[in-house]
């Protein structure tokens, strides 16, 4: 009797596969629409489709398209003939066509999507969905056309990852803290601690499974730019930003991100995954721990440098009035030295400076030194053969005395 049960399940299973509908999205759009935008529309819409049982993905996808797109003049909307998809249809093994239709008006994406049955060429359900340009509307905005032209439940199984401590990054500060994977992306979660520059993801990233050497490339970012376009970062801020691949397989164990294999970016190496499942989140703690210390020790020499600026703008203007307040008080004093050799002038017998052979020098004198002026000889200090002399006293504020010796 088991003998027997057994026996009709596993006739059941081919009846099964076999009874699966082979579907194929071709998406159009008008030409101010960004390949970007077709792609992540089209990837989305055949990953919700085929989350209904009822559906798989045609195997020669990309052999199908191609033709189609050559029928029908690339990217060019609104000129899709049912008859020829049909016949191109029947040719690749497509038994059903999703024919996706995206319009851009002012600030939204407007997505028409119908279902097309090969076999009689006629349409089987319609459905249409509005998207702003955000990533997570414009996957969202598939997810819905999906279920309302099969029905399909949009996956939400997440898988996130730890990885081993010793993950190295080609650039300065910068960290890989998480990897997540869902059923259309795999998410890299980084964080960039700046010195004050601009930072960008280059369009050529992607992931590498380290074992089968498969590249998964990125599809689109978050909260950096991507090259050409930069997002400016100043000195101390923390950039914490998401990178969206194409989705790994569940059994990868170890990959490589590699942004630019000859300029050394945000390149990642020796990333071990260790599978988690849902709905647990884990955090590379030693990077982020990492990240959080540097940017603490950033943001305090920061700190300590303006600190230090003010003290020393504070210094340097305490200076300034001093000088002020001096020459508020004090009197211009001009002495000229007739003399072939340099003359040291006294005021009171209190010396306030040199004057050069054959030269007039200008002092600023406190108002309060006052009394006899003496020239002396530089070199070893002798009263000048005639003891030129002169005596200073009832002198105001900013008055100017000229002598001459």
């Amino acid at each position: 009797m088991k003998k027997i049960i057994t026996l009709s399940i596993l006739c059941l299973i081919p009846l099964l596969i076999f009874s699966q509908k082979k579907i194929a999205v071709y998406v159009t759009a008008t030409e101010n629409v960004e390949i970007g935008t077709k792609k992540i529309i089209g990837s989305k819409l055949v990953s919700a489709i085929v989350s209904n049982k009822e559906y798989s993905a045609v195997e020669r996808t990309s052999e199908f398209l191609t033709e189609l797109s050559k029928e029908q003049g690339y990217q060019r909307s609104g000129n899709v003939d049912d008859n020829q998809i049909s016949e191109l249809g029947r040719q690749f093994g497509v038994n059903v066509v999703c024919v996706a239709d995206i319009t851009l008006y002012q600030s939204s994406y407007y997505i028409q999507a119908r279902l097309i049955d090969v076999e009689s060429a006629t349409v089987s359900a319609t459905a249409e969905e509005t998207s702003t340009f955000e990533l997570n509307s414009i996957v969202s905005a598939s997810e819905k056309l999906a279920t309302k032209l099969v029905g399909a439940k949009p996956t939400s199984k997440t898988y996130s990852y730890e990885f081993s401590s010793y993950v190295s990054c080609d650039a300065p500060s910068c960290y890989l803290i998480k990897i997540e994977r869902t059923a259309n992306y795999t998410i890299a979660y980084c964080k960039y601690v700046s010195s004050g520059t601009w930072a960008c993801a280059n369009q050529s990233f992607f992931i590498q499974d380290k074992d089968t050497h498969t590249k998964y490339y990125l599809a689109s970012a978050q909260n950096i730019a991507i090259c050409p376009n930069r997002t400016e970062v100043a000195a101390g801020v923390v950039l914490d930003f998401k990178l969206y691949f194409d989705p790994i397989p569940e059994s990868t164990k170890a990959i490589e991100i590699i942004e630019d294999e000859a300029n050394r970016g945000f390149n990642f190496h020796n990333v071990r995954l260790i599978p988690y499942g849902d709905p647990n989140i884990h955090f590379f703690q030693d990077a982020l721990n990492n990240a959080i210390n540097e940017e603490n020790n950033l943001k305090n020499n920061i700190k300590q440098q303006k600190e230090q600026n003010a003290v020393n703008d504070l210094g340097r203007s305490l200076v300034s009035l001093s000088e002020s307040i001096n020459k508020l008080n004090s009197y211009i004093l001009i002495i000229t030295n007739t003399h072939t050799s340099p003359r040291n002038i006294y005021i009171a017998s209190k010396y306030i400076g040199s004057v050069p052979a054959n030269s007039t020098t200008t002092f600023t004198v406190p108002i309060n030194l006052q009394g006899k002026v003496q020239s002396i000889q530089a070199s070893g200090y002798v009263f000048s053969p005639n003891q030129e002399s002169s005596t200073i006293s009832n002198v105001k504020k900013q008055q100017t005395i000229k002598i001459k010796f």
